[in-house]
């Protein structure tokens, strides 16, 4: 048996002594030390993981008549927003493109009539041919904040329902809500509102701003009150105020994002006027006006 101890055998041939000095149990004495820290390069520019994976794109999907529930929602308690790969989507992006890849995914039928809009802030849909960029910290969709809206025409039939074995969705931090007020009538006066909130106030009904199709529009806007109010072949008129001074153009946009939009506030609403008093039963099934309420 040696009598030399593990610490002072020659050569670093002690048992660990690789893993101290780095040389991997050399046998030459005058080897020099390895250094103990690697230096690592990166390549310059970096390179971004969405160029190499994709980018996440989010959007909204609406009706003419308002917002509805997408089939591949993030959020547990934001059904409305969905999202989709940059990569699914078929080259070169449109679009046209993006438009069939979300009618597909979404269970609608490639002839749908819809259009794609940029964000809540565009006032006009892009044309089929639109080229859409989705690399980079900043573009179209790419942000959950700012999605792309998706407004499709549905013929009836489809036949949407969410994914077979999807996992429980995480809540989303939900964000103020913010509504526009509004008085409705007909020849006789005023009616009470199926989106009423206020018990002492039957007649004062609301809509939640997010839920009104973009472009925002007096016409988009007439449409939501319209399907939540039950009157969507009922030829209806918009005031700026309930003196009925100031009537509202169908065509005129609408700053439902701005601080201050008209039915901002609830002691100072809109006015719808019908012709028909609403039925009694509810509306259409496209919209769920209980989570907007």
């Amino acid at each position: 048996m040696s009598s030399v101890s593990p610490r002072s055998r020659p050569n670093g041939e002690g048992r660990g002594s690789d893993l101290l000095d780095g040389r991997g149990g050399s046998n030459t004495a005058n080897t020099a030390k390895a250094p103990r820290y690697c230096a690592f390069f990166y390549p310059w520019p970096p390179i971004q993981l969405s160029y190499l994976h994709g980018s996440t794109v989010y959007y909204r999907l609406y009706t003419k008549d308002g917002a509805i529930r997408s089939i591949n929602p993030i959020y547990a308690n934001d059904e409305f927003i969905g999202r989709t790969l940059s990569r699914l989507i078929t080259p070169p992006h449109t679009a046209l493109s993006i438009k069939n890849h979300l009618c597909n995914i979404e269970g609608f039928h490639a002839g749908n009539s819809s259009t794609l809009i940029e964000s809540f802030l565009s006032t006009v849909a892009m044309e089929a041919s639109a080229r859409v960029r989705f690399k980079g910290d900043s573009g179209p969709g790419l942000s959950q904040d700012d999605p792309l809206i998706f407004v499709v025409e549905p013929r009836g039939d489809e036949k949407r329902s969410l994914p077979l074995g999807q996992s429980a969705l995480p809540d989303s931090v939900r964000h103020e809500p913010r509504y526009l007020y509004y008085r409705i009538y007909n020849k006789g006066g005023a009616i009470a509102t199926r989106m009423s909130f206020d018990a002492d106030d039957e007649f004062l009904g609301r809509v939640n701003t997010l839920s009104v199709t973009p472009p925002h529009t007096v016409a988009s806007l007439g449409s939501r009150i319209a399907s939540a109010e039950g009157v969507v072949k009922s030829k209806i008129q918009l005031f700026e105020d309930t003196d009925g001074d100031a009537l509202m153009d169908d065509n005129d946009q609408l700053s439902l994002l701005a601080q201050t939009y008209p039915g901002c506030a609830e002691d100072d609403p809109i006015a719808v006027v019908c012709e028909d008093e609403p039925p009694s039963q509810a509306g259409g099934d496209v919209i769920d006006d209980a989570w907007w309420s």
